[in-house]
């Protein structure tokens, strides 16, 4: 008999303990936001850093590729779109804290639902995910948690979430799809060159 029926049906064994960090932060959000009442922006932030910091110390190699590459995605968006909200701003140079983290930490999700997702179309089914979050935790934000711009920009083609320039109605929906290719390729970069490696390695050996 398993200790815990539901997770021993999981179908990916890696899953508990996302699910278990993922409550986890989100106890932390809620206890911050609401409990202590935290400005929402800051109390996201320190949720977000919980799961992002323990899948680092488990996974460091893994990892820190990872948020090395949804950094530069996060900073060329956050320099590039100068974020301002109502309420107080944290900056990092020229990059405001919240924005910064959260896209970090919104990419890094969609690289682990693509590893989670098996089959012909899991690319595909994790772009679409990826949008399907993207809506939803943006409309969240703007008209549950008030967390808002004062640049009084556009929404994306007039659906009331994805406020920003012509720039970013791009940037949204395109970043997640070009990380995942970026990842990928590189990925199947370094597969190769190990086993061109151990190939010449075996050859010498034998010699």
């Amino acid at each position: 008999m398993p200790k815990n029926i539901f997770f021993h049906f999981l179908p990916h064994p890696h899953l508990e303990s996302a699910l278990r960090v993922g409550a986890f932060a989100i106890i932390i959000f809620a206890c911050l936001a609401y409990g202590i009442e935290i400005d929402t922006k800051l109390s996201a932030v320190v949720a977000v850093l919980f799961p992002i910091t323990y899948n680092l110390y488990y996974r460091p190699r893994e990892i820190s590729i990872r948020i090395a590459i949804a950094l530069v995605f996060a900073l060329t968006v956050t320099n590039v779109n100068h974020y301002v909200y109502d309420t107080p701003n944290i900056y990092i140079g020229n990059s405001n804290l919240f924005p910064l983290v959260m896209w970090v930490a919104g990419l890094l999700l969609m690289r682990e639902i693509y590893d989670l997702i098996q089959g012909r179309y899991r690319y595909l089914m994790t772009i679409l995910s990826y949008w399907s979050l993207l809506f939803a935790l943006e409309y969240v934000a703007y008209y549950w948690m008030g967390v808002r711009t004062n640049q009084g920009n556009p929404s994306f083609l007039g659906s009331g979430v994805l406020h920003g320039t012509v720039f970013m109605h791009f940037f949204y929906p395109l970043s997640g799809p070009t990380y995942l290719l970026i990842l990928d390729v590189m990925q199947k970069l370094a597969s190769r060159y190990t086993v061109g490696y151990s190939v010449i390695g075996k050859k010498w050996s034998q010699s």
